[in-house]
């Protein structure tokens, strides 16, 4: 399906690590195939936005990682496990 679930899985991590959602590794998670427009829908913004709040420092970790885990079981289960 193009996606890398170890490149997603690290980029989750980074931004976890990190302590903040950067708009560099929001592009690196796209880049490995995490569904952004679905992670944006799911937390009210288009993925543009999602960048800009990124950016901003706007967006938190436990909204981010919830949308990762709703996200994921759309998808199977597949995405949710890089979020645990």
């Amino acid at each position: 399906n193009g996606s890398d679930l170890g490149g997603m899985a690290e980029a989750v991590a980074k931004v976890n690590a990190d302590g903040k959602l950067s708009a560099r590794e929001l592009d690196r998670a796209g880049a490995a195939g995490l569904p952004l427009q679905d992670i944006a829908q799911r937390l009210g913004y288009s993925v543009g936005g999602l960048r800009d709040a990124a950016e901003r420092g706007a967006v938190g970790l436990g909204a981010f990682n919830k949308a990762i885990v709703e996200t994921g079981q759309r998808f199977g289960r597949s995405v949710d496990r890089i979020a645990a």
